[in-house]
């Protein structure tokens, strides 16, 4: 093994308390884990459909017929892009100030909020001084799950102008739009007409996942990468000068790469062949970036953390703890 595992687990651990601030949301949601029955032997067995493709060709194959799949709920966890990052940084010991919209009162499935979360109500949110108040002291600000938000562009012009800019810091921003495959071409453009004003009060990342980046680059009229790993770095170098910001993060399954005014790296991923869990795996990978983000990393140990943070979580389906995290990157770099 080289030394670079060895250092940077010793950086890792060798972090005191206490650990400067993020203040994330926007996003929270509940999740249903859920296996889909295959074939059912009894009343308590059956044999779960194993995939995403299976599943595919049984709703192809059901076109033009009668149909029915039964469902069985295995747990409700919490989540949402801000939830999970939140409880990703959380586990390594970072305080958290998070907002959310988990509806009034919390739960029941925060029905009503996605399409309420308007430029007006946000304002009356404000009011209170909170949300500016974790600003003015956080070192990162994330901001999550652009896409199921129709009025989140508004929302981001108007935090823009009440809490950003009147930040005396520079902190780093860490955007994660999550797929924006279901809004129209005009939204998108709308939306990455904002980002620049982000990178006037601090630092700025953007993190897509393969899929995503892929999105933006078509339309930016910028070539698709696919899956081979060396047309990522520039994928993601030519994303980041186009859209006028300071660094863009693209992780896919087996490799994750950045590129910057200064850096491009790209490192492969702590790859699980059969997940414990993957709901999720994203959202710890950008907690585990976010972190090289607080103790100010180079870009490559950034991508280190973000792929430890979110091979651990599949392979244990929780969220490391410092100590955990820094064992794991020596443990697989070995």
């Amino acid at each position: 093994m080289n030394s670079f595992p060895k250092d940077l687990a010793a950086r890792l651990l060798a972090v005191a308390a206490p650990l400067p601030s993020v203040t994330i949301g926007f996003d929270g949601f509940m999740d249903e884990m859920i296996s889909l029955v295959g074939e059912r032997q009894s009343l308590a067995e059956f044999k779960a459909v194993p995939d995403i493709t299976t599943f595919g060709e049984l709703i192809t194959k059901a076109a033009g017929h009668s149909s029915l799949r039964e469902i069985v709920v295995n747990g409700v966890h919490p989540g949402g892009c801000a939830i999970n990052m939140g409880d990703g940084l959380a586990a390594f010991g970072v305080p958290v100030d998070g907002f959310a919209t988990l509806g009034e009162p919390v739960h029941p499935a925060f029905a009503s909020v996605i399409a309420g979360f308007t430029p007006e109500h946000v304002a009356t949110m404000l009011a209170d001084g909170a949300y500016a108040t974790a600003c003015a002291t956080a070192r990162v600000i994330a901001l999550t799950d652009w896409s199921l938000y129709p009025h989140m562009t508004a929302v981001w012009r108007l935090l823009q102008e009440k809490v950003y800019a009147r930040l005396v810091h520079r902190p780093a921003f860490f955007i994660d739009l999550v797929d924006p495959s279901s809004r129209s071409p005009g939204d998108i453009r709308a939306m990455l007409d904002t980002l620049s004003a982000f990178a006037a009060t601090g630092a700025f990342t953007l993190g897509l996942n393969g899929n995503e980046a892929n999105i933006l680059a078509r339309l930016l009229g910028l070539p698709a990468a696919g899956t081979v790993p060396e047309s990522v770095p520039q994928q993601a170098h030519s994303l980041r000068e186009r859209l006028g910001i300071a660094e863009v993060v693209i992780h896919h399954i087996k490799f994750a790469a950045v590129a910057n005014a200064t850096e491009t790296a790209i490192m492969d991923t702590f790859y699980c062949a059969k997940p414990k869990k993957s709901t999720g795996a994203g959202d710890r990978f950008n907690a585990g970036y976010c972190l090289g983000l607080l103790l100010k990393l180079d870009a490559r140990s950034r991508l280190v953390c973000a792929n430890a943070s979110a091979g651990f979580f599949v392979r244990e389906a929780r969220s490391a703890s410092l100590p955990e995290l820094a064992q794991f990157i020596l443990t697989l770099s070995a």
